[in-house]
């Protein structure tokens, strides 16, 4: 990898103009201070892709570690509010607690009945990390993986809303908990609680007297995501309880 080849790459994977000075090194402070922000951390993807070398793999994983141990270290100076993932992707960087929930719930998400809402979830978290972040796209997105979820669970209802909650997901909760008088009082305030989140999040999807709702601010954006986040990991747990036992062997077989 030189100069001359990731000035190449770098234009044609971003379609932007690269200067021809971009064969001196000394011109590249100044290119790179000249990019539109997504372009400029879209261009540390570029080059972590660009550095494999399938000749010299034990090179190209030592120079690739270099580059994002020193880029994160600049990240970290700088407060930079991205972070940076092992393949050089460059996401909006929210805190731990954030990112720890986002990564077990995909990791919970596993079963080929769940692909919709991981789609759904995917496209949340690409919203988030668009230069500026797509928070209202965000919102409909998690929205829209928690409502895929709830008509998988309970097949009929068209939508999620209030009253569908109250009608199917309360009944069901009776159901599971009905020997678990703790368990059942707690769960119904967390159906109290979702059918809150629902309300919240319609704002966003439909607000009274637009055509286009304004978008919500950052944290609020991030409130509703990481609620949402928390429901369909609860909403999974009830699924699993619903779902038919397999019967037993007949005996004398496995």
């Amino acid at each position: 990898m030189d100069r001359d080849t990731f000035g190449v790459v770098l234009a044609k994977k971003l379609g932007i103009p690269v200067p021809s000075n971009y064969r001196y090194g000394d011109y590249w402070p100044k290119i790179m201070e000249n990019l539109e922000l997504r372009d400029f951390l879209d261009t540390i993807t570029v080059l972590y892709q660009t550095l494999e070398n399938k000749f010299q793999p034990e090179r190209s994983r030592v120079t690739r570690e270099r580059l994002l141990q020193e880029a994160r270290e600049i990240f970290e100076e700088e407060q930079i509010a991205y972070q940076i993932d092992d393949q050089g992707g460059v996401h909006l960087k929210i805190d731990a607690a954030f990112e720890g929930e986002r990564a077990s719930l995909i990791s919970g998400l596993g079963d080929a009945r769940y692909n919709n809402v991981r789609s759904n979830l995917d496209a949340t978290f690409q919203a988030l990390d668009e230069t500026p972040p797509d928070y209202k796209g965000a919102v409909r997105a998690i929205f829209s993986a928690a409502e895929g979820l709830f008509k998988l669970i309970f097949s009929k209802p068209l939508q999620m809303n209030t009253a569908e909650i109250q009608a199917r997901l309360k009944p069901a909760i009776d159901r599971i908990y009905a020997d678990n008088t703790p368990a059942l009082r707690s769960s119904h305030k967390q159906v109290e609680s979702l059918r809150d989140w629902v309300d919240g999040a319609h704002v966003y999807r439909h607000e009274s007297g637009t055509e286009e709702p304004s978008p919500p601010p950052a944290e609020t954006a991030v409130l509703i995501v990481s609620q949402g986040m928390a429901f369909i990991r609860w909403l999974v747990a009830i699924d699993r309880l619903l779902m038919p036992q397999p019967l037993p062997s007949p005996e004398g077989t496995s």
